[in-house]
């Protein structure tokens, strides 16, 4: 039986998750981008599309079929109602693709994701690493990414605050993104 343990990976929008977790996968370890996946799991899923548009109407879909994430972004986020329905229906599928990924590594894999809480994947995990940086760093990175309106990038933080207080103080280690010492070091140092 192979044996793995699971680190969660952590933090707001504009925090540096992405760049933590290229650095670990070019150190060589797994890394499940649950964002990434749970965009291609409700691209192939034509249920979860159906119940998308019963919830939130056509202006789900772009012309072509494919999802509008546009439009579905500026629906739920700021309304917690929404966002939770959506939530709901995309994280058990998440967490069941997940572990059937897990199944198959040895040693330290990694889960990336902003919503590890409200997931419940920080049950899965040993420890949560929990990147930061200041808001307003954090908002700038945002803002200089595109795809996001000022107002609705300052309700993802918003939302984004919460979640990371209901996370088990005793797993989280922090990894500070911004100017102190090098990204690089505080990996290495946690991987030890």
């Amino acid at each position: 039986m192979k044996q793995y343990r699971i680190i969660g990976l952590t933090g707001g929008i504009g925090a540096g998750k992405s760049v933590v977790s290229r650095i670990l996968r070019l150190k060589g370890y797994p890394v499940y981008d649950c964002d990434s996946e749970a965009k291609r799991i409700m691209a192939e899923s034509s249920q979860i599309m159906n119940r998308l548009c019963e919830k939130f109407g056509n202006g789900c879909l772009k012309p072509d079929g494919t999802l509008n994430r546009k439009h579905l972004s500026e629906r739920v986020f700021g309304n917690s109602e929404d966002l939770a329905w959506l939530n709901a229906l995309v994280h058990s599928e998440v967490r069941k693709d997940f572990c059937r990924w897990a199944e198959g590594k040895e040693g330290l894999c990694f889960v990336e994701s902003a919503i590890l809480n409200t997931s419940h994947l920080d049950d899965l995990c040993s420890e949560i690493w929990l990147v930061d940086a200041p808001e307003d760093v954090r908002f700038e990175r945002a803002m200089h990414r595109g795809g996001v309106n000022r107002e609705n990038l300052r309700k993802r933080i918003e939302v984004q605050k919460k979640e990371f207080e209901g996370i088990d103080d005793g797993k989280v280690r922090i990894i500070y993104n911004f100017g102190e010492y090098s990204l690089l070091e505080r990996i290495s140092c946690l991987l030890r």
